[in-house]
């Protein structure tokens, strides 16, 4: 009787079948109405659980915190950057150099600098040699 069972792999949990039908028995039974309300008060009926629906819930969330962690991620970096930005043109000389607060020393009165009436020419102190005017035309 055992030996007639058959069950293969592809087959669904609870289900068999049979090698021989000619070998199966059918027993006709009265059903019993107390009986079998007793048994659908006592039958407990096992939810199975929505996996599918829980693993996309799950992964919903999963990404929605990944999202939230690298935007967060990306405005530290945004922050930083600019901080680092700031940082430099503080430390930068540019804002220093302006063309219009700028002077020049080209061709202006020494008398400023040293207090004294100097202008650039003056050969008044130099010796008048032919050594010191032939220097002058190389310089």
């Amino acid at each position: 009787m055992w030996s007639n069972l058959r069950k293969s792999g592809r087959m669904d949990t609870g289900t068999v079948g049979f090698v021989k039908e000619d070998q199966v028995r059918h027993i006709m039974i009265t059903r019993d109405k107390p009986l079998a309300r007793r048994m659908m008060k006592a039958k407990v009926t096992e939810e199975k659980p929505d996996l599918i629906g829980m693993h996309t819930t799950h992964m919903k969330q999963t990404y929605a915190e990944r999202r939230v962690r690298q935007k967060e991620q990306a405005r530290r970096e945004k922050q930083e950057r600019l901080a680092n930005k700031a940082e430099k043109e503080r430390r930068d000389y540019k804002h220093m150099f302006k063309e219009e607060d700028m002077t020049t020393n080209q061709g202006g009165d020494l008398e400023d600098a040293f207090g004294a009436k100097v202008t650039a020419n003056d050969d008044s102190d130099s010796d008048s040699d032919d050594e010191s005017g032939d220097m002058d035309a190389f310089c």
